[in-house]
C-alpha cells in the first residue's frame, strides 16, 4: 500500500476494487437519470473515465458515489464497505477518503477566504492540523501543486483561473484521499492552462498513489489520464473497456459518433444532433436507436445487454459485428485514427 493510501484510511481488501458500483439507478422526480450502472475503480495509481454528452448521467453518478444524491437502487461500496450504510465517524472517514475537484475553481472557492485559508479549512474540518499548524501546511500544499506559497494570502478573485483550479486540487489533497472525483477539471480553462493542469494531475496521481474517477466529454483528456473508459448515453453504459481499445476501435455506434465528432483536418464537420433528456427512455429499447444508423425494429423494443467482445471491452448493441464493419468503413481513409493530442 502506498504512503498516501495508508494515510487515507483503512486497508483495502486484497484483490478488490477500491470503489465498486453495482446496479446503480438514480431518479430525479419521475424521471430516471441513471439506469443500472456498474463500474469499478481499482486502487491507485489508476484512472477511470466517464465519457458522454451533457445529460448522459456522468455527474449524477459522481454525486451518488459522493452521497450528494439519493439513489433509487443499487449499491456503492468503498474499501469493501457499503457507503449507503455509513453513519457518524465511518461516514466522516469516507468523506475524507473520497474528495472532488469541481470544474469551476471560481465557484468552488469561498470568495471571502484567502487561498491558504481555503486549503486550511479542509485540514480543520477533519482535525488534521492545529490552528497554528494550518498556515504552514496550506502553503506546503500550494507549493506541491505548483503555486508560489505566497499566493496563500490572496483571495480567489486575485488569482487566475489556472491558479484557482490548483488551489481546489490542493484543498482536495489536503486530507490525503484515496480517490478523487475529477468533474471536468479543465473545461473552464484555456488550452495552454488545461495542459498544465492535466500534467499536474498525472504527476500527483503517481506521487500519491491516487485513484480517480474522471468525468469528461473530452476524449483526449480521458485518453491521457485514464486506463479504463466507460461511455454513457441517456444514463446507461453503452460501452466500456481499456481506454486505448474503446477510443481506437469503438464498438458502439454512439462511441463511434463521439470519436468522429472530434475535429480533424480534411474531414467535414459532423451534423448537429441532440441527446434525449433524462427519463425519456422507457427502458423498452436502446435509447440510442432514434439516432443510430444501424437501428432495427428490435433495437426500439429490446434493450441490448452489455456483452464482452474481447480484450476487456464490452458493448451494449444488438449488432456489434455490423457496428465494427461500420467503423471500418467510416475510417477507411485512416485505418487507425488517433484522438488528436490535447495541447
Amino acid at each position: 500500500m502506498s504512503e498516501a493510501a495508508a494515510a487515507g484510511g483503512a486497508a483495502r481488501p486484497e484483490g478488490g476494487a477500491l470503489l465498486e458500483v453495482r446496479d446503480l439507478s438514480v431518479d430525479y422526480g419521475p424521471n430516471r437519470a441513471v439506469h443500472h450502472v456498474d463500474l469499478d475503480v481499482p486502487a491507485g495509481p489508476y484512472g477511470v473515465g466517464l465519457i458522454g454528452e451533457s445529460g448522459s448521467g456522468k455527474t449524477t453518478i459522481a454525486r451518488a458515489v459522493l452521497r450528494l444524491q439519493p439513489v433509487a437502487g443499487g449499491t456503492v461500496r468503498f474499501d469493501g464497505q457499503d457507503v449507503g450504510a455509513l453513519r457518524g465517524a465511518a461516514l466522516r472517514a469516507y468523506r475524507r477518503s473520497l474528495q472532488i475537484v469541481f470544474q469551476d475553481g471560481d465557484a468552488a472557492l469561498d470568495p471571502r477566504l484567502r487561498a491558504g485559508a481555503s486549503v486550511g479549512e479542509a485540514l480543520r474540518a477533519h482535525g488534521l492540523a492545529s490552528r497554528a499548524e494550518r498556515p504552514a501546511r496550506a502553503r506546503a500544499l500550494l507549493e506541491q501543486v505548483g503555486l508560489d506559497p505566497d499566493l496563500a494570502d490572496r483571495f480567489p478573485h486575485q488569482l487566475s483561473g489556472g491558479q484557482r483550479q490548483r488551489v481546489v486540487i490542493a484543498r482536495a489533497l489536503a486530507v490525503d484521499p484515496l480517490l478523487v472525483v475529477l468533474d471536468e477539471p479543465t473545461s473552464a480553462l484555456d488550452v495552454t492552462v488545461q495542459a498544465r493542469i492535466l500534467e499536474l494531475i498525472r504527476r500527483l496521481r503517481d506521487e500519491r498513489g491516487l485513484a480517480y474517477l474522471l468525468i469528461s466529454h473530452n476524449l483526449a483528456v480521458v485518453e491521457r489520464l485514464c486506463e479504463d473508459a466507460i461511455v454513457l448515453y441517456a444514463g446507461r453504459v453503452v460501452e466500456r473497456g481499456p481506454t486505448h481499445r474503446v477510443l481506437a476501435a469503438p464498438a458502439h455506434p454512439y462511441t463511434q459518433a463521439l470519436r468522429l465528432s472530434v475535429p480533424e483536418l480534411g474531414r467535414p464537420a459532423p451534423a448537429r444532433t441532440t441527446v434525449p433528456t433524462a427519463g425519456v427512455s422507457s427502458g423498452r429499447g436502446c435509447p440510442f436507436a432514434p439516432r443510430c444508423p444501424l437501428a432495427l425494429d428490435r433495437c426500439r423494443v429490446e434493450m441490448p445487454p452489455l456483452v464482452e467482445i474481447g480484450g476487456g471491452q464490452a458493448v451494449a448493441c444488438h449488432r456489434p459485428d455490423d457496428a465494427a464493419a461500420l467503423w471500418r468503413t467510416r475510417t477507411a481513409a485512416d485505418a487507425s485514427p488517433a484522438v488528436p493530442a490535447h495541447r
